[in-house]
């Protein structure tokens, strides 16, 4: 029989906060994470694996009613056996401040970051600068209307600049009755790692953002203090969808490319409980059209028209736990369905910090491995885990 054995697991974490004065704070924070597996095939022993994980983060952030300004920097090595080494380098810096404009509520605010990732299959390292600035206004047309009424102008390196405004229309029917439409415009850049490879995927730096409008219609409801049912239709229309094509050329490897247009219409429809305290679960279905376009050619069928999915949460503390299951059916060229499972797990640090461990394709199901140039049906990569350093503003 084969088997793999954890040898050694070391954890090390270090989280420093201090406050220089009422407005203005200094954190920093530190995590190590080693593994050592071996594995048995057979009856006969061999070397498995090692696997090395530092993050580092810091951050000095004041904050002075609604006025909220923040510079940060994060970086993260990661070793795997003797064949790869990734370092990645972030820092930035995030403006945000509210005002109050009669019965209008404004916020206004401006972000950049710096990202710089260094991987031993790549000789070229991936650098990227990206920045936005942007509005939203809230304001309360009646006593059971809301209108929301933004923009954001994002730029990223290499991708481009976009104008994405949204419009947001939410009206109350009764008592935790309320329908809404909302419209916007969405822009996406490329991950690093999409646009720079990996050891398994070949580089991209021609990836553009993708970009598109999205529309939708819904009406939620709360049956109960603990319980909520949701309706959505929508649809999109996106720009340079970015999509994975497995064995390009024969290669191999992946590559992660741009399709000329992509669209799809559909319903979603959920539900919500929170049981207890600590225990809550969800249901939900979706139904969709997605096609996709490339360059050349005509629309295609891609990934999968039905939709059902489900997950169970459990809160104790400051520790969040959730397991979620996806399935996907009605693929494309006859592609059986699929079920995934995404394991979560969220500790809570601080109001504003996190960390999150989580664990994807929990089976280890294995899917398509090779498709159309258009991609066949939802592929699942092997079964990988990450750890993350998590901050909200």
């Amino acid at each position: 029989s084969n088997y793999n054995a954890g040898d050694k697991l070391e954890k090390d974490s270090l989280n420093l906060q201090y406050a220089i004065s009422d407005n203005l704070s200094l954190q920093y924070m530190y995590s190590k994470k080693a593994s050592d597996c071996s594995k048995s095939v057979n009856g006969v022993y061999q070397p498995g694996f090692h696997s090395d994980i530092k993050y580092n983060f810091g951050q000095l952030r004041y904050v002075n009613d609604d006025l909220q300004a923040t510079v940060f920097f994060r970086n993260r090595d990661w070793k795997f056996n003797t064949s790869t080494h990734q370092k990645g380098h972030n820092y930035g810096a995030d403006l945000q401040d509210k005002f109050q404009l009669g019965k209008t509520e404004l916020t206004v605010g401006a972000n950049y970051e710096n990202e710089n990732t260094k991987n031993n299959t790549n000789v070229e390292a991936a650098k990227r600068d990206s920045a936005a600035v942007f509005f939203m206004t809230e304001t309360e047309v009646s006593d059971k209307t809301k209108i929301f009424l933004g923009a954001r102008e994002a730029y990223v390196e290499e991708s481009g600049s976009k104008f994405c405004p949204q419009f947001q229309v939410m009206h109350s029917l009764g008592n935790d009755d309320n329908i809404y439409l909302n419209v916007n415009r969405s822009m996406r850049a490329p991950h690093v790692n999409e646009q720079w490879g990996t050891a398994t995927q070949l580089m991209n730096p021609d990836l553009k953002a993708e970009n598109g409008w999205n529309y939708e219609f819904g009406w939620k409801k709360k049956l109960a203090a603990d319980e909520l049912f949701k309706v959505n239709v929508y649809h999109m229309d996106i720009n340079d969808r970015i999509y994975s094509q497995r064995n390009y050329n024969g290669s191999g490897k992946s590559m992660f490319l741009n399709a000329n247009k992509y669209r799809n219409t559909g319903v979603e429809v959920s539900y919500e409980k929170a049981a207890s305290e600590k225990f809550s679960y969800n249901v939900g279905v979706s139904y969709g059209n997605p096609e996709q376009k490339l360059a050349k050619g005509d629309w295609q069928r891609v990934d999968f028209k039905l939709g059902l999915h489900a997950g169970v949460g459990y809160s104790l503390g400051k520790t969040n736990a959730n397991i979620y299951a996806n399935y996907m059916a009605e693929r494309i060229n006859g592609v059986k369905p699929m079920l995934d499972l995404t394991l979560n797990v969220k500790q809570q640090i601080t109001k504003n910090d996190a960390l999150r461990f989580a664990v994807y394709n929990l089976l280890n199901r294995d899917d398509i491995r090779t498709g159309s140039s258009s991609g066949t049906g939802a592929m699942l990569e092997e079964r990988n885990w990450m750890l993350s350093y998590e901050h909200s503003f």
